[in-house]
């Protein structure tokens, strides 16, 4: 019933202990919010592109709110013990420079300081420098980024394009 909002709070909470795992779990909350509002417009007899925009916000703030619930504690935690806040992860940007960066295969590859972060004091800053550059680099060359993007799914899922790191789980 993803009509009800206390089924949408549940998912939320749901949906926030997960993204203590994955943190990219954050990006199924306005999923579940239109979900939230097509259920609650058909649920009320209701049709058409008009009827579910509302329930879709009303979702959206719902499965938003109960999400953070259980993130809070861990951005606190991050927020006194480190160099500075982060909501929940300190490795997007680090992330994001992996697949951007000039010498990007697709593949995992270590970045080093002369990458572009020479001069970083914690977690959150080296974070913070390496979503600026890979954004940077993003911004250089938008098709090179993009075309990698088939070589990064083959990599993430073709157990066999890396069979040894398999042997040694």
């Amino acid at each position: 019933a993803p009509e009800r909002p206390r089924v949408v709070a549940f998912a939320g909470l749901v949906l926030g202990i997960a993204t203590l795992v994955r943190p990219q779990a954050l990006l199924l909350v306005p999923f579940m919010g239109i979900l939230h509002g097509v259920a609650r417009a058909r649920s009320d007899g209701t049709t058409g592109l008009v009827a579910w925009p509302r329930g879709s916000a009303i979702g959206i703030a719902i499965a938003a709110g109960a999400t953070l619930l259980p993130v809070l504690p861990w951005t606190a935690r991050n927020c006194r013990v480190m160099d500075g806040c982060a909501l929940v992860s300190t490795n997007g940007g680090w992330n994001l420079a992996i697949g951007a960066f000039p010498r990007a295969t697709g593949r995992f590859e270590t970045l080093r300081a002369g990458d572009g972060c020479p001069v970083v004091r914690g977690q959150v800053d080296q974070d913070r420098c390496w979503m600026r550059a890979g954004v940077q680099w993003i911004k250089e060359d938008p098709v090179r980024w993009l075309g990698l993007v088939p070589k990064k799914l083959g990599y993430t899922f073709d157990h066999e394009s890396f069979p040894v790191g398999y042997l040694g789980e």
